[in-house]
């Protein structure tokens, strides 16, 4: 019995944004574990426990291969996965590349590509340039230093994921669900644009009360939202 009840989880893989790691949703997993589902979190290379292997060749695809990876090596089926802030666009790369083991894709006030552009491309021209200034100033050219160093655990970020661009978009092999989740209090005037962009799309689309980090400040309120997608998977 207790083998039938695991197989049934709802799988859910949760792919980090810039400068955090998978720590910043250990208390989420908690929950969404309690509540039944079976959850992952890990830390892309160069960010968060894995800070130590940082290097100038980690970039979108070094993130890309992370996540598929652990899909892969975990042999998970129909994984709702979500990505948060720059996690939008691994998660983009990901269904790419392994569209059959997924089931939906998440974007929690998240980066939404347009065909043939990069982060720097999505992001609007004043973002964009504190990147690469930052980067060019502090981080020898290739690191953008996290700020405020207000944590241990921020990590700095590769430039590279910024500047990288996806392969072509090729069409998935099977029909994916796609949820846009909007931080309304999050303050960051581009993420309107993406949550323009993921309605145009007819993505689904919904809202939480919330600041940008909504797995830190609104933790029960994030896991319920993210349960709820389960629902027609």
């Amino acid at each position: 019995m207790l083998e039938s009840a695991e197989s049934v989880r709802p799988v859910y893989l949760i792919v980090h944004g810039g400068f955090d790691g998978g720590w910043t949703w250990r208390d989420v997993a908690k929950r969404m574990w309690g509540a039944g589902a079976e959850v992952y979190c890990p830390s892309l290379t160069g960010l968060g426990d894995r800070t130590h292997l940082m290097s100038q060749d980690v970039g979108l695809e070094t993130h890309i291969q992370d996540i598929v990876n652990v899909v892969i090596y975990s042999d998970l089926k129909d994984v709702i996965l979500v990505g948060h802030s720059y996690g939008g666009v691994v998660t983009t790369g990901v269904a790419q590349r392994i569209p059959e083991r997924l089931a939906r894709v998440v974007y929690l006030d998240a980066v939404v590509l347009e065909d043939g552009e990069n982060m720097l491309d999505a992001v609007g021209e004043d973002f964009a340039n504190w990147l690469t200034s930052r980067a060019n100033e502090l981080g020898d050219g290739w690191r953008v230093v996290h700020d405020p160093p207000d944590d241990d655990r921020k990590s700095d970020f590769p430039l590279l994921a910024a500047q990288e661009r996806l392969s072509a978009a090729s069409v998935p092999a099977k029909e994916l669900l796609h949820t846009f989740i909007r931080c309304t209090e999050s303050g960051i005037p581009m993420l309107e644009e993406m949550a323009t962009r993921a309605r145009g799309r007819g993505w689904e689309y919904l809202e939480i009360e919330s600041d940008h980090m909504p797995m830190l400040s609104v933790p029960q309120e994030i896991t319920s939202l993210l349960l709820s997608l389960q629902d027609g998977v």
